[in-house]
């Protein structure tokens, strides 16, 4: 889904080194769906697709996602397929980023021949769970366990905690 600076005595410094490691898995001829929103990743992607003749869809530009008030889930647009008020189970709004890539996938393999009906793919991301990511432990205090292990993490950490939780104090535990 998206790009950050993770890894890197193995895949690259920059952006553009990290992209151009990942884009490694870019099939001739092949798909490529992404919701990575930085330049010199997007022209990272864009020049091996060229290079490989490879179909590169982007979120924000051929998948669009709009959240719905109150964690009602979200609708989605694609190129061909729009569907509304898709559930969510995942806190956080990059999660509902990371579904709708999801669901891009089903759109794309439609095209390829596996067709993923609408009530399939509503009950799959109803059920979509991702354990150590925003995993709420419900208690008194509720405890909140995630994975993040980058700055970039870190931050939509930080911004879904914000948003889907009201607390006075916070107590944070990691290592």
């Amino acid at each position: 889904s998206n790009i950050a600076l993770e890894h890197c005595a193995y895949l690259g410094k920059r952006l553009s080194d990290i992209a151009l490691e990942k884009a490694g898995i870019i099939r001739q001829g092949g798909i490529c769906l992404t919701g990575a929103v930085q330049t010199s990743v997007l022209d990272v992607l864009t020049e091996v697709c060229r290079r490989r003749q490879a179909s590169l869809y982007r979120l924000g530009r051929d998948i669009r996602v709009r959240t719905h008030a109150r964690r009602e889930g979200f609708s989605y647009r694609g190129k061909k397929k729009s569907y509304d008020h898709l559930p969510c189970p995942l806190l956080g709004r990059h999660q509902i980023r990371n579904a709708a890539l999801a669901v891009g996938v089903t759109e794309v393999l439609e095209e390829l021949g596996v067709v993923v009906g609408e009530e399939q793919l509503r009950r799959g991301l109803s059920k979509a769970q991702w354990p150590g990511r925003m995993e709420v432990w419900p208690g008194s205090p509720p405890v909140v366990l995630d994975g993040a292990h980058n700055p970039a993490g870190m931050a939509v950490l930080a911004r879904a905690l914000v948003e889907n939780f009201s607390f006075r104090r916070l107590i944070v535990v990691f290592g």
